[in-house]
């Protein structure tokens, strides 16, 4: 900005005006200046890297999506989503669902734990890690159904 006498405008490169006064100090040859800074305006912002970061007005910040479920009931201000499921029995206060898992017999060496049956096709049994564990082959008829999942 180039220096002007005391108390006359300026203009500076951008066709802004800016007041400049000086004062000399009691013969210590030191000068005193003061200068006048406009706002540049919101056009000139816009250009900044700097980027303002602005709180959401959602509770904690987090963000709120669409849903289509349908509340049944709601506990303790949460929402109880209406289900098809269908409870056979009540274990501990917990439900038990209806299926159609098929238990072909119950494996106890580690806690009772149901081995169901399966379509699947088992082409070898691999015994390197102890036990016999079943390895189906690697081909499906729907790979582009499951390749959809990866998107």
């Amino acid at each position: 900005m180039p220096i002007n006498k005391p108390g006359k405008k300026i203009n500076d490169q951008e066709g802004k005006t800016s007041q400049e006064e000086t004062a000399e100090n009691a013969g210590s040859g030191h000068q005193v200046m003061a200068l006048a800074i406009r706002d540049k305006g919101a056009r000139d912002r816009q250009k900044s890297n700097i980027k303002i970061y602005e709180p959401s007005p959602l509770p904690q910040n987090r963000p709120i999506g669409e849903i289509d479920f349908e509340i049944f009931d709601t506990f303790n201000n949460r929402p109880i989503e209406s289900s098809t499921l269908q409870v056979i029995e009540m274990v501990d206060r917990r439900p038990v669902m209806a299926n159609d898992f098929q238990v072909m017999e119950m494996y106890s060496a580690s806690g009772n734990r149901p081995i169901g049956s399966s379509a699947l096709a088992i082409s070898e049994m691999y015994s390197v890690m102890g036990g016999k564990r079943p390895i189906a082959p690697n081909e499906n008829d729907e790979s582009s159904t499951l390749m959809g999942f990866i998107d």
